[in-house]
């Protein structure tokens, strides 16, 4: 499972928590996305689609999208 800190990175934010600065762990993310199933839901806003464009390059297993904006959701798809 990710640490809030690596769920962050995966969004390409630097993380800086309890004063610790956190590193990308490119590989435990990679690790932990690769072959799941992911849930994304507001997939079609502009937050919503950036995260959905980096978790997809990890390759998850099923990656399901939600968002109430049809039209946009299925601009995603295609």
């Amino acid at each position: 499972m990710l640490s809030e800190a690596q769920t962050l990175q995966v969004l390409g934010r630097s993380v800086r928590l309890f004063e610790q600065d956190f590193e990308d762990s490119h590989s435990a993310i990679s690790d932990a996305l690769c072959g799941s199933s992911i849930l994304i839901l507001g997939a079609a806003g502009s937050i919503g689609g950036a995260t959905v464009e980096r978790i997809a390059g990890f390759r998850p297993k099923v990656l399901h999208l939600v968002d109430s904006n049809e039209n946009e959701l299925a601009e995603i798809v295609r």
